[in-house]
């Protein structure tokens, strides 16, 4: 994660790879969810926060954004392989 105001696809994400032995192929569920967000400013009614995930070829990428942040921002995930 960075600490950044940006709200667009290049920051505040991480990655969650395969265990040992496994491959994208094996991966059967997939959640992510926002864990922490720190608010900075006055949020109002034009502020807004992201949680989202997207399988890429080796890794599923959650990204985890708000638009009024002061702090690097967290996130939790459950993933499945089968």
């Amino acid at each position: 994660f960075t600490n950044s105001f940006s709200w667009e696809n290049s920051s505040n994400y991480f990655d969650v790879f395969p265990p040992a032995g496994k491959t994208m192929s094996n991966l059967a569920g997939f959640m992510a969810s926002l864990s922490k967000v720190y608010f900075a400013g006055r949020v109002d009614d034009n502020d807004a926060l992201r949680t989202e995930w997207a399988v890429q070829g080796d890794r599923v990428r959650v990204w985890v954004q708000n638009t009024e942040q002061r702090d690097t921002p967290a996130g939790n995930y459950i993933a499945v392989w089968n």
